[in-house]
């Protein structure tokens, strides 16, 4: 059987170029190229080659191994680009792949002989459900995990994409993306992997060594200027920052973080090409590798160093440096609720939870198996919380709207939404509420007792509440509120044509936020207070953190 790398070098094209394909400076690409893990994770930042490396296995897994194989975008759209993109280079510059391949119906269906090779959106759980294969690429997965929190379906594209694997003797799986926060999509999956990061040998000390930021760059004079000393370099992440402009006889380039000796070009081609592989935890199963552009062959120190310096405050340039760039997890100062606010909120409250009230607000997040409740009452600016805990069903529901007297609530829509409607015949004070896109106005419909509200816009303004200390809260609050509510994490993405937006990402469980922010909704509803106004922030800093 021909290796994946003998079948590209030989067969195929380079899908940006439509060129005869070479790994001159891509030597890193190789391993994980013929890597038959049977499940596999590439953390990668963006044009380091690994969408081609993808693209490769794909088709030598359909051709080679005969293995039914999908190809997992976000989106359908995405999905079109790439197969009337990429791929339409790859079978209109390869003669083989033109025999070996014919189009069936659509763009997105390939056949060689009787396997075949689809490359879908994740949208669609009708194409996920009736798709089984053997191959299984899912590309830009965190991408996809931002999109189900506003879906009218909380199900999981990747979950469902890997239950079609479930039926075969033999199933291979491949995972990447950029990576968003710690602990959540790529990031939480390559963090329990073996961890593979590329170690370029240095040519002068001859150590295999890890390039990391900023120990990887240095400061050094230009050709035909006279060395300085040493204090005058000054690393790249000092806080003593000069813009490039300003840098004069001075240039960047990349050094070995061992023995601190820059490189030249030649010599970092050199050290990349005789690189090697080595894991940080190779006792565990799943492989998992890690591609920083800093092992790039067409970055440059100089263009590295603008980009960082560039990014110094601003938050939105420095997550996507960390991503993009690094291709490194990046949680930026300020995107999170701070638990030292809940600290404070206790302290102003310093009551304990109570058995009852006169009258309260509710937020309740609905789950399978448990409801998250909030019940709170209006101090003047003040929000003081009089009890937070789990509920069981609907009947226990109906005794905590009894037994604190409440006034307003509101309920997650999804995903029980039948027994929800029910729920508001009997309490008709109560309402629904569907979340809806960043930007968007807020449309309550008192007849049919719903509200559609923007999700990040109104988590900003819960978020803003307890920065601004307008919280009282009670020094018993249940262990887990503090981690639901600052597992929520702000992330701003840039898209194709430079447009930003954010949206709250969940690196865990989050009930307890969500509740909150439906007890918060659930005040702005009370008769008494019939304007609802929220003020939708600036996309880069969020209104709380200002």
């Amino acid at each position: 059987m021909i290796s994946i790398h003998d079948y590209a070098a030989g067969l195929l094209v380079n899908p940006d170029r439509g060129s005869p394909l070479r790994f001159q400076g891509y030597e890193f690409l190789r391993q994980p190229l013929e890597d038959q893990a049977q499940r596999m994770v590439i953390q990668k930042s963006a044009q380091v080659g690994a969408t081609v490396l993808a693209t490769i296995r794909a088709l030598w897994f359909v051709d080679v191994r005969r293995a039914h194989s999908l190809y997992l975008f976000p989106t359908h759209r995405s999905a079109l680009r790439f197969s009337r993109g990429r791929f339409r280079v790859l079978l209109e510059r390869s003669p083989y792949l033109r025999g070996q391949f014919r189009q069936v119906r659509t763009d997105n269906h390939l056949r060689s002989g009787i396997v075949n090779f689809y490359c879908h959106g994740a949208r669609s759980r009708t194409e996920l459900m009736s798709t089984p294969v053997q191959y299984l690429t899912i590309d830009e997965r965190d991408e996809m995990y931002l999109g189900r929190p506003d879906g009218p379906q909380p199900w999981s594209a990747v979950e469902l994409a890997r239950q079609r694997l479930g039926g075969q003797a033999r199933a291979w799986e491949l995972n990447i993306s950029t990576p968003t926060i710690p602990e959540y999509g790529v990031a939480a999956e390559f963090a329990r992997s073996d961890q593979q990061h590329y170690h370029p040998l240095c040519p002068y000390c001859g150590r295999l060594v890890r390039l990391t930021w900023p120990e990887a760059l240095t400061l050094v004079p230009r050709r035909g200027c006279q060395s300085g000393s040493a204090e005058m370099l000054r690393d790249p992440a000092s806080e003593e920052r000069l813009p490039v402009r300003r840098l004069g006889r001075w240039r960047a380039a990349f050094r070995c973080p061992r023995c601190r000796r820059a490189w030249t070009d030649q010599a970092r081609r050199w050290a990349v090409g005789r690189g090697r592989w080595l894991a940080d935890r190779p006792e565990r199963m799943l492989r998992g590798y890690h591609f920083s552009q800093l092992i790039s062959p067409v970055q440059t120190a100089e263009r590295l160093l603008r980009q960082w310096w560039e990014a110094q405050g601003k938050p939105v340039k420095l997550q996507v440096f960390f991503n993009a760039v690094l291709g490194l997890p990046y949680v930026w100062e300020g995107s999170r609720l701070d638990p030292q606010w809940v600290e404070e909120a206790q302290a102003r409250g310093g009551h304990l939870m109570a058995a009852s009230s006169a009258g309260s607000v509710m937020g309740v997040d609905i789950g399978p198996t448990w409801f998250h409740a909030v019940v709170a009452e209006p101090v003047g600016e003040m929000l003081r919380l009089v009890w937070v805990g789990l509920v069981r069903d609907w009947r226990h529901l109906a005794e905590v709207v009894r037994r604190y007297r409440v006034r307003s609530y509101v309920l997650d829509a999804m995903p029980e939404t039948h027994p929800a409607r029910d729920f508001l015949r009997s309490f008709g004070q109560g309402w629904l509420c569907w979340y809806v896109g960043a930007g968007r106005r807020v449309a309550v419909d008192p007849n049919a007792r719903t509200v559609h509200a923007p999700r990040t816009d109104t988590l900003d303004a819960m978020m803003l509440r307890w920065r601004l200390g307008r919280v009282l809260a009670p020094r018993d609050l249940p262990r887990d509120f503090v981690a639901q509510l600052t597992s929520l994490v702000r992330v701003v993405r840039v898209g194709r044509m430079g447009e930003a937006s954010a949206e709250y990402v969940a690196a865990g469980p989050d009930h307890y936020a969500h509740a909150l922010n439906y007890c918060e909704l659930a005040l702005r509803l009370l008769p008494r207070r019939p304007r609802f106004e929220i003020v939708a922030p600036n996309v880069g800093t969020p209104a709380w953190q200002r």
